[in-house]
């Protein structure tokens, strides 16, 4: 409920981060209604590919329906997804589910810190805690989400889940095939690659044409 309270307004930024998103389903109609307004996502993982998200929830966890609800909701909601929501993949664990709505943040649970103004949070705060002032917790949070996305591994290249999507909506797949087909959409990305430059390597925005977007903004619009 506080989070989507605060999705109502939210027209400048939004930072996501956890391993399921199951929450994150459940409030994507108010993603997609805040990227309407002009709101930049930024989405960042711990998948079930990755050791960060094996060491916590083993291998039998399935999770890709929440991440296809999700990002599919962005893609409708956007005349040019690329800009409006950038996702990526990390091998690193993520302690704190994480979501920033403008100038708030919502915090996790697993979360044991002094603040000067809140005094003790414990796990008894899971998105509860709405980190509103610049405080040192404030920091602390914010900090670590930029340095876990910084480090991130892979990114969503938007096309290529274009792509994907009828596959996985249409065909009868098992978590596995939905997993390799998401992987599929997926580029390596360093501190030194910047999103376009990766989408020049795979030749996805070369010889881009007004009925090529076109036609891609429908296929989106009929997921």
């Amino acid at each position: 409920k506080l989070l989507e309270d605060l999705l109502v307004d939210c027209e400048r930024e939004i930072w996501i981060s956890g391993y399921r998103l199951i929450l994150t389903r459940n409030i994507a109609s108010h993603l997609a209604n805040a990227v309407k307004r002009g709101a930049f996502v930024k989405i960042l993982i711990s998948p079930p590919w990755k050791e960060g998200f094996k060491s916590v929830y083993g291998e039998h966890e399935k999770v890709l329906d929440n991440y296809f609800i999700v990002f599919q909701a962005i893609a409708r909601a956007s005349h040019d997804v690329e800009s409006s929501c950038e996702v990526r993949f990390t091998s690193k664990p993520i302690f704190n589910d994480t979501y920033k709505v403008d100038g708030h943040l919502i915090t996790g649970p697993y979360m044991h810190n002094r603040d000067e103004e809140y005094n003790r949070i414990t796990a008894n705060d899971f998105f509860t805690y709405n980190l509103t002032k610049k405080s040192r917790l404030y920091r602390l949070v914010e900090n670590e989400y930029e340095t876990v996305w910084e480090e991130a591994e892979e990114t969503l290249v938007w096309s290529e889940f274009i792509k994907i999507a009828d596959d996985f909506i249409h065909k009868d797949l098992r978590e596995r095939e939905k997993i390799e087909l998401m992987r599929n959409a997926c580029a390596p990305i360093n501190q030194h690659d910047s999103i376009a430059k990766v989408e020049k390597k795979l030749n996805v925005k070369v010889n881009r044409t007004k009925e090529k977007d076109e036609s891609v903004r429908e296929k989106v619009g009929s997921l």
